[in-house]
């Protein structure tokens, strides 16, 4: 995976940012610049994605992540739940484009959670982003972390980060929204209920469906990015799925013949 010269890089980056509707600024720009580095550091060693063109990287991780957007608002604190977080995408970007979100990144991958600690650090987001190694079937929000629900939460990348290069002392002066420290997560981080649920073809979309209704707060949106086909039709056929979540758009992703962005509401 190798990635063009940082002129070119942050100006590709920037024209999609501009594409999606979102600022062109250093304070969306470098968060997903360091997010792109280091997938490429990383991926020498761990293979994290078998997506290495430039433009593909453009295209499949970047441009995607930044479709579900539009359903996140811009302006106001929220709290968002990444299911399989994988190499970062879409949690990542959405993080760098909504600065007062705060996230939880649930990815029970040992090598994967230390890559995504590796960014949060990285970017200074240790206050309000959270890598949660604890099995989607068996995650309860709010739940304090126990041995069997190990969590990262902020954690340093202790094992092979210093190896590959990431930087781990963070300053402590960082400036942060308000309501956040700058000297580790917040109790509050992963509390009971969020404001959006999203995931990226983890689970199938029927159990998906049935978990998230019960993470989400009442209001809230689940964005689901999966293949139609994976939306099995007892599902995609019914307004009312589980816990009154209601689907409300299925967008075909630009350019592929049969992905979709799923959107569900749990009614009030």
């Amino acid at each position: 995976m190798k990635l063009p010269p940082d002129e070119r890089l942050r100006a590709d980056v920037g024209t999609l940012l501009e594409t999606a509707g979102e600022p062109r600024d250093s304070e969306r720009l470098d968060p997903l610049v360091i997010h792109l580095r280091l997938l490429a550091r990383w991926n020498e060693a761990y293979n994290l994605t078998r997506i290495t063109a430039w433009a593909d990287i453009l295209d499949r991780h970047l441009r995607e992540s930044l479709l579900p957007l539009k359903w996140i608002a811009r302006d106001r604190p929220g709290r968002l739940l990444d299911v399989g977080s994988g190499n970062g995408f879409p949690a990542l970007p959405i993080l760098a484009c909504r600065p007062w979100l705060r996230g939880v990144l649930l990815e029970r991958s040992e090598r994967k959670g230390l890559f995504l600690e590796a960014v949060v650090q990285e970017c200074g987001w240790a206050a309000r982003v959270a890598v949660d190694a604890t099995d989607a079937e068996r995650y309860r929000p709010g739940r304090m972390a126990t041995e069997e629900s190990p969590r990262r939460a902020g954690r340093p990348a202790e094992t092979s980060a210093a190896d590959i290069g990431t930087r781990a002392d963070l300053e402590d002066d960082q400036s942060s929204p308000p309501g956040q420290t700058s000297g580790g997560p917040e109790r509050g981080l992963d509390g009971p209920g969020f404001d959006y649920v999203i995931s990226r073809a983890t689970l199938a979309p029927r159990r998906l469906l049935e978990l998230a209704g019960g993470w989400v707060k009442p209001g809230g949106h689940v964005l689901l990015l999966a293949g139609e086909g994976r939306l099995e039709h007892d599902v995609r056929g019914r307004r009312s799925v589980s816990h009154e979540l209601s689907a409300v758009a299925h967008e075909r992703i630009p350019g592929r013949k049969s992905s979709y962005l799923h959107v569900f509401q749990r009614s009030h």
